[in-house]
């Protein structure tokens, strides 16, 4: 299931449900374990657009 909180005038929660395969599992461990390795290893990937104005490193980042 995917639970996700509406941000309207009424906010209201969404609730879906989704039909995952073992190729999905398999994405998601491989993504999520080098996400793991890359903050142990003080690595971040800069990420161009809007979403940069937020960010906590955008001082030292190199993009």
């Amino acid at each position: 299931q995917l639970v996700q909180l509406i941000k309207t005038k009424e906010p209201k929660i969404q609730v879906d449900e989704l039909t995952l395969n073992d190729s999905d599992e398999a994405w998601f461990i491989e993504v999520a374990s080098e996400v793991f390795h890359a903050a142990n290893n003080n690595t971040f990937f800069p990420c161009p657009g809007w979403q940069r104005s937020g960010c906590e490193y955008r001082r030292v980042c190199r993009y």
